[in-house]
């Protein structure tokens, strides 16, 4: 199979995109164009042209009712699919994803399951104000975390990047520990964050069930979105883009070094015969 090039990804993406759109529009749940996508349309109108993903959050509650309408029609509506932990036993995350199945992707030392080209859908839970020593306490937790997620679901033994030799042991030993425990524990683990803090009490959100850090956003951001190009198309996103952005990435409209401008994933999609 030929890999596909970066401007069949963006292309397929779109049709990937307008699904997602039209799925909402018709259960009445919002969606909001997020991270390096929201960077993508500021800056570019569309894509970062070397990126090769996209993606979008949702508060909890409609992120909820997304996930199980398109679990309770999955015949309906293919060839597109959400694929998550409740309906695949190998998928290795606590987000969900939105494909088309006419692709096919293959990841990079990560166990297998049948993965097609995708958007990530986020869920936003809510947190209370937290201080600086909070969020890092909260982030440590969270880094361990995901390593073990990592480390539990790969497909062979990577050394440590450091020259140290003992670093290189006690990550094969930890690594082995983690897969003796299995992924779904510490997935469980990480999927308890978002019962941190009630969310109609919370006057702020944050990702809290994957990456590594923890972002404060004011709810009401997502009260009413704001409507943004992208690739030609009207595309909802949060209400405050700036805040938004410089919550996660201070200044957003600086270009990366130009060896850093290449995708990032590490996967490959390919069209199915």
């Amino acid at each position: 199979m030929k890999e596909l090039s970066i401007k069949e990804v963006h292309d397929g993406t779109l049709t990937i995109l307008r699904k997602i759109i039209y799925v909402c529009d018709q259960i009445h749940v919002k969606y909001y164009l997020a991270y390096g996508s929201l960077i993508g349309a500021v800056r570019h109108k569309g894509f970062i042209p070397w990126d090769d993903d996209l993606d979008i959050v949702m508060l909890r509650p409609d992120y909820d009712v997304f996930c199980q309408y398109c679990l309770s029609h999955e015949d309906e509506l293919q060839p597109f699919k959400l694929i998550c932990r409740e309906n695949e036993d190998r998928y290795p995350y606590n987000i969900a994803r939105f494909n088309d199945m006419r692709y096919k992707a293959e990841y990079q030392n990560v166990q297998t399951y049948d993965s097609g080209m995708f958007i990530d859908v986020y869920p936003l839970d809510g947190v209370k104000a937290m201080t600086p020593y909070e969020i890092r306490r909260l982030d440590k937790k969270r880094d361990y975390l995901i390593k073990m997620i990592l480390w539990s679901v790969d497909d062979h033994y990577e050394p440590s990047v450091h020259n140290k030799w003992y670093r290189s042991a006690i990550k094969y030993i930890v690594r082995s520990y983690a897969k003796l425990r299995g992924s779904r524990y510490y997935l469980d683990k990480m999927e308890n964050l978002k019962m941190l803090y009630p969310y109609d009490a919370c006057e702020y959100v944050a990702e809290m069930v994957w990456d590594t850090k923890t972002v404060l956003c004011k709810k009401e951001w997502f009260a009413e979105g704001t409507m943004v190009d992208f690739e030609g198309m009207k595309v909802c996103a949060p209400k405050d883009i700036d805040g938004f952005l410089k919550a996660y990435y201070g200044d957003y409209m600086k270009l990366p070094p130009i060896e850093e401008r290449v995708p990032s994933h590490g996967y490959k999609l390919y069209k199915r015969g």
